[in-house]
């Protein structure tokens, strides 16, 4: 079996210095390995690394934004599920990755919290088909 490796991209810097800081706490074991960098490295990093089956992203409700939205598309992951609690920023996140070869494949909005103007969108993204 090959190794899996999941990796966290986290905003704050405390929040990656903070698991470090307590990584034995959070070993996974086994054949996967966790490893957690800030979205600033994450940018860098991505050029030049081989493609994931599938990015997670749950950003702030500020969104992703532009760069962190072209860098994940660079990765060229076959899928992304984005998480989203603002409608508006996810929007402009998704316009992002179409225009960067992704097809949206469904939006599913969640009531999390009944009886406030407030839900949780998820969006399934898929890269688009290349055709001769």
């Amino acid at each position: 079996m090959d190794r899996l490796e999941l990796v966290a991209i986290e905003q704050r810097d405390v929040v990656v210095a903070a698991f470090h800081h307590d990584e034995e706490v959070h070993h996974v074991g086994g054949e996967l390995r966790l490893v957690w960098q800030a979205a600033r490295r994450m940018v860098h990093d991505a050029r030049g690394a081989a493609a994931p089956d599938l990015v997670i992203a749950d950003p702030p409700r500020s969104g992703l934004g532009r760069e962190v939205a072209t860098a994940i598309a660079a990765m060229g992951a076959r899928r992304i599920a984005m998480v989203s609690c603002d409608p508006g920023t996810m929007a402009r996140d998704v316009g992002i990755l179409i225009g960067s070869g992704y097809d949206v494949e469904r939006v599913t909005p969640f009531d999390l919290f009944p009886h406030t103007p407030h839900i949780e969108s998820v969006a399934r993204l898929e890269r688009a088909s290349v055709t001769g």
